[in-house]
Formats: C-alpha cells, sequence, structure tokens
C-alpha cells in the first residue's frame, strides 16, 4: 500500500467470530482486536468493515426471523 499512496483504502478481514458448544459467545472483542490489528498493520493506511457486528446481527436476525415463524406464540412475544 505504501507505493501506491492511496488516498482511500478499505478492507474486509472476516474470519470465524467466537462461539462455544454451537451458541455465538457474547463477548466478541478478541474477533474486533483482530480487526484492529489488521488496520495497525498498514499503519493506518486503511480502514475496515466492521464485520463482528455485522456477524452478530446476522445471527439476530437469523433467530428473529425462525421465531416469527414459530406459530406457539402470537407475533411479537
Amino acid at each position: 500500500m505504501d507505493a501506491s499512496k492511496p488516498y482511500f483504502a478499505v478492507g474486509e478481514y472476516w474470519d470465524s467470530l467466537s462461539y462455544t458448544y454451537g451458541e455465538m459467545d457474547y463477548n466478541q472483542d478478541a474477533h474486533r482486536q483482530r480487526i484492529v490489528d489488521w488496520i495497525n498493520a498498514t499503519s493506518g493506511a486503511a480502514g475496515a468493515f466492521d464485520v463482528t457486528t455485522k456477524g452478530i446481527l446476522h445471527t439476530v436476525l437469523i433467530i428473529s426471523y425462525l421465531v416469527t415463524f414459530d406459530t406457539t406464540f402470537p407475533f411479537g412475544i
């Protein structure tokens, strides 16, 4: 990146979130830190998408979607 001297650069550093027994762990700080470490390795020349939050939201939305189609409870409960 130093040779090309970009005005703006964004990367996507994606690896697995932390899981225990098939359930996503509440604390995903280590995943966020790996993204920060990647950005720091570029000496601040690049930013990165917050894929940690994307992964958390993806999991929450899938669970909400599945609950929506559970006929045991009225919608929203």
